[in-house]
């Protein structure tokens, strides 16, 4: 089975998905920090939102990262599907 892939295509889509997980490391990273703030006693309020909306930063940015890590999935089980279908014809 020979396996035909746009070379290209692909390359853009891994480095999407490289860039995606930088951003989520760069999101947890910031979240941790904020992390460490809400051990004070009692912790601030601006502390809390802040916390609060970098785990939505967190939830977005892997989000991002699972869909584009999903697209080079996809496209790889497209062309073997592609490759499979050239063999039988």
């Amino acid at each position: 089975m020979t396996l035909m892939i746009d070379a290209t295509d692909l390359k853009e889509q891994l480095a999407a998905s490289d860039r995606a997980h930088k951003a989520l490391s760069q999101a947890r990273e910031r979240w941790l920090d904020l992390q460490v703030k809400l051990f004070a006693i009692p912790p601030a309020p601006a502390d809390v939102t802040a916390c609060n909306e970098q785990q939505r930063v967190v939830d977005e940015a892997k989000a991002h990262y699972e869909y584009c890590l999903g697209y080079v999935a996809a496209s790889l089980r497209f062309a073997i599907l592609q490759a499979e279908n050239r063999q039988t014809a």
